[in-house]
């Protein structure tokens, strides 16, 4: 049972973290854990992570917090409450790995239940190699850089948030940063036009996520943007926002301000159709990539770019 300094029982602060005390438990690299939560009376808007990928039973037939199987439980793909598991490592050069990014990177499309998003199929491979990282995933579908809104579901902009879910974080050693198609898109699906952007304002932002990291001694690889072509969002495509991509991708490639690149674009594109996902890749949103496409993205990573991280090599 957790216990919070001691005791059974906890009131969350309004917009305020809450750590429990550690608990010992016998798991081994990519266990899945399950907690349970007894909330004793209704309590409004909550922290919560919309679309987990991952099934939350939820039962009205009181505490049943001790219970290993729930009578007629309701489900979602909802994570209520819990918003980290911070784990203790024996070994003492081991680190953390955060996949700051969007719903590409929350695992948008992928199959529930599966852990198929692109961070789990990564640290699937750190385990294989025997590289003592952890990974955690920081995406939050919907999420941009440089804005909050439309809604408010898609949570603060990467800059807002990267106190919270980067420098909080225990051990961090570097970032994976994918995101910005949203700051491309959102403005016109949303019929937002001052919150258009410009390639030069994405790169900007960029910068201010290297800079943040560098000052705490964190390592940043860009990721370039994967093809959003065809998107079925009105408005989110567009042949001008293809040439933001473009310049954006162009600059990571090339512009050398991140510590490293990793081109998820070129994994996942169509080689005819370049500014399309490829077929085989493509969850049929032409946005969000299959399992497969998943899959391919996490073998793109190159793990020399984060054993680097791991012994503080140059």
């Amino acid at each position: 049972m957790l216990t919070f300094g001691g005791r059974p029982s906890i009131t969350v602060p309004v917009g305020a973290p809450v750590v429990s005390d550690p608990v010992v438990l016998d798991i081994k690299s990519l266990d899945s854990l399950s907690i349970s939560l007894y909330v004793p009376r209704a309590t409004g808007p909550t922290a919560t992570h919309p679309s987990g990928a991952a099934t939350t039973y939820i039962s009205d037939g009181g505490d049943t917090t001790a219970a290993i199987t729930l009578p007629n439980p309701n489900t979602s793909t909802a994570r209520f409450f819990i918003s980290e598991v911070d784990v203790a490592a024996d070994d003492p050069d081991a680190g953390t790995v955060i996949a700051l990014g969007d719903s590409i990177t929350d695992g948008g499309s992928s199959t529930v239940d599966a852990n198929h998003r692109w961070p789990d199929v990564l640290a699937e491979r750190l385990v294989a190699a025997h590289l003592p990282l952890g990974v955690v995933n920081a995406g939050i579908g919907g999420n941009r850089l440089l804005h909050d809104l439309p809604r408010a579901q898609f949570g603060p902009a990467a800059l807002a948030r990267f106190d919270r879910d980067v420098l909080s974080v225990p051990g961090v050693r570097t970032v994976i940063f994918l995101e910005s198609i949203n700051d491309i898109g959102h403005s016109g699906s949303a019929g937002l036009s001052e919150q258009a952007v410009t390639a030069d304002d994405i790169m900007a932002g960029m910068r201010q996520i290297i800079e943040r990291a560098h000052a705490h001694g964190i390592r940043v690889l860009g990721a370039t943007l994967t093809p959003f072509a065809d998107a079925p969002f009105p408005g989110f495509y567009s042949k001008e926002g293809e040439k933001k991509r473009q310049a954006v991708n162009r600059w990571i490639r090339e512009g050398g301000a991140f510590d490293g690149v990793i081109d998820f674009d070129t994994a996942v594109r169509d080689p005819a159709r370049p500014d399309h996902i490829a077929a085989q890749y493509d969850s049929g949103d032409r946005v969000h990539p299959n399992d497969a496409g998943y899959r391919r993205m996490g073998e793109a990573v190159d793990l020399v770019l984060l054993r680097k991280s791991w012994r503080n090599v140059t």
